[in-house]
Order: C-alpha cells, then sequence, then structure tokens
C-alpha cells in the first residue's frame, strides 16, 4: 500500500515539462512499485537491495564506508557486504539506469527503473531497514517491522497531513543516498522503546482486534495500538512516508535533467519517452527554482579510507 501511494504520489510533485510527460504513467509506476518485492521469489541477490545492517560496520560506519561499490568490495569482503545488505548502492546503480532510460528515450525502462527507485527509496527511509534487529527478532518484539512499516500508513494514511516540497536538484546521488539513510537510521532506538511502551501502557485485551480483510477477519494489532505506537513515535512514519515521496521525485526530476531534459512524447502516441531535442534545456529564469541539496555529507568524494581499517 505504502509503495504503491509513494510513487504515485510523487508524480503530482513533479515540475513542467517533466509532469507532463510521467502522468500518463502514473498507474504503471504505481502498479509496479512492490515489482521489487515480488522479484524476490526467484531472484536470490533480491533480498539485499532492501535493507543494510548499519550496526553490523561500527558507529563509524557513516565515516569510513565507501560510497562507491568497486571501492567497497576491496575494503570488505563481498559475500560480508551482501549478507548484510547492499541497497545503498544498489539505488544509485538503478538511478544511474534510469538516467539513461530517459537519455534513450526508452519508455518501458522509464517506468521500470523510475518504479524500482521508488521502492529503494521507499525502503531507505524506514529504520527497520537499517538494522540488523530489523523484525524485533533479537529483542523479543517480532511483528514490529510490520507494525511499524505497515500498520500505521494501513490505519492513519489519510490523517497524516505533512506539506509536500518541490522537488530538489541532487547534485550527486552515491552522498544523497547516505545522507537519507542516516537520517532515517537516527530514531532507530525510540521505534524499539515506543513499542515497548505502549505493550505496557495499552491493555493487553486491546493490543490486537480482529480487523476484515477481504472476505476474512485476521488479528492484527488494534487500531488502538497503533495510535498508541504512532502517537509515541511523535508521527514518525508519516514524516519518512512523505519525506520518501519527496526525495522520490527529486530523483526523479534530476535523472531526467542529467539525461538531458529529453522531450516526451505520450505512450499512446509512441512507444518511447522521447529522443533527445537539439538545444532542449532549461530556461535561465527556471534554473533559478533548482534548489541545490544543503545537507553536508559525513564524507567527500575523495575521502581516503585507511584510518577506518584501523
Amino acid at each position: 500500500m505504502a509503495h504503491r501511494y509513494i510513487n504515485e504520489s510523487a508524480v503530482y510533485l513533479l515540475p513542467q515539462p517533466l509532469l507532463g510527460y510521467m502522468l500518463p504513467y502514473k498507474n504503471r509506476l504505481r502498479d509496479r512499485a512492490v515489482a521489487a518485492d515480488q522479484r524476490r521469489a526467484w531472484d536470490p541477490q533480491e533480498a539485499a537491495r532492501h535493507f543494510i545492517d548499519l550496526d553490523r560496520w561500527g558507529d563509524s560506519v557513516f565515516h569510513c564506508m565507501p560510497i562507491n561499490w568497486s571501492d567497497a568490495i576491496l575494503y570488505y569482503n563481498e559475500d560480508s557486504l551482501r549478507e548484510h545488505g547492499v541497497l545503498p548502492w544498489h539505488t544509485v546503480t538503478v538511478y544511474r539506469r534510469l538516467v539513461s532510460a530517459f537519455a534513450k528515450g526508452d519508455a518501458e525502462s522509464v517506468c521500470r527503473h523510475a518504479a524500482d527507485l521508488g521502492h529503494y527509496l521507499a525502503d531507505a527511509h524506514v529504520p527497520l531497514h537499517l538494522c540488523s534487529n530489523y523484525n524485533g527478532q533479537f529483542t523479543g518484539q517480532h511483528g514490529i517491522h510490520a507494525l511499524l512499516e505497515s500498520r500505521i500508513p494501513e490505519y492513519f494514511l489519510n490523517q497524516m497531513l505533512v506539506p509536500f516540497k518541490r522537488p530538489q536538484w541532487i547534485p550527486d546521488a552515491r552522498l544523497a543516498i547516505w545522507d537519507i539513510i542516516r537520517e532515517s537510521s537516527a530514531p532507530l532506538v525510540r521505534v524499539f522503546d515506543c513499542e515497548r511502551s505502549c505493550r505496557v501502557t495499552v491493555p493487553i485485551p486491546w493490543q490486537v482486534s480482529p480487523i476484515k480483510q477481504g472476505s476474512r477477519l485476521v488479528r492484527k494489532e488494534s487500531k488502538e495500538f497503533v495510535r498508541c505506537y504512532d502517537q509515541c513515535l511523535g508521527g514518525l512514519m508519516g514524516q519518512r512516508l512523505y519525506a520518501s515521496i519527496h526525495n522520490l521525485a527529486s530523483w526523479w526530476w534530476s535523472a531526467w535533467i542529467e539525461a538531458g531534459q529529453p522531450n516526451g512524447t505520450l505512450w499512446k502516441d509512441k512507444k518511447t519517452f522521447g529522443q533527445k531535442s537539439n538545444g532542449f534545456s532549461i530556461p535561465v529564469f527556471e534554473m533559478g527554482g533548482i534548489q541545490v541539496d544543503s545537507v553536508i555529507s559525513l564524507r567527500s568524494l575523495n575521502q581516503e579510507f585507511k584510518e577506518c581499517d584501523e
């Protein structure tokens, strides 16, 4: 539910002319939002693309971890990297594929990679995708993943009134993904503490209730319990949900600009997204609206990693 909502909502944040080019594909982008999860059934490498266990790399992970995959596998064992998740590196790979699809004018590839990018970016905004205790299995809190990622949006999505922001230009996707992960992982302690607190605050008989799912009744966390959790978190998932929508629109827009701002055509007219037009560029007065991401990264492009091995 959340992945589909994020992909479709991001379309409406896009500025013209990209909005006009992407709007006819919003249903495809929404429907393909969960394709990455579906690939887990047959692709053994897919699961590792949805998470990274930051706690397995120590407190200095944001300072020491190489931002380039080629550097990472030189400094760390590749099997270990894949075991503990490759979300940041794979997200950048999908971004590069989207840039290439835009440049080639391949509508099918644009939709596929844009949808996948939305899925991986959304995962990077969920704190529990960024630690090894992703489902509370190490702390006796089994099921906390669905509680945080699924139940809160399922019950209270319509009440998450957080204003949208216009897309921002992403100068370097490699740095931007780590900034997102750093921000998303910051409230991890609160995520676990609030669940424990609500288990004490809400009486046990009120913690679960029968919920109609299709034609069946299933036992899930009750709205009372989920509301307690959401309020304890201070609306965290609403904030992360809308941050993911804003960032996805920003990454789509940046990929289109990096591809040369190709002039698009509608799917019903041609099965190509559009080829580059000679001399086509963003007018000067619109360039002033590009907001450069001002977040200061914890690393630089030319960072040396030797001190991290000591």
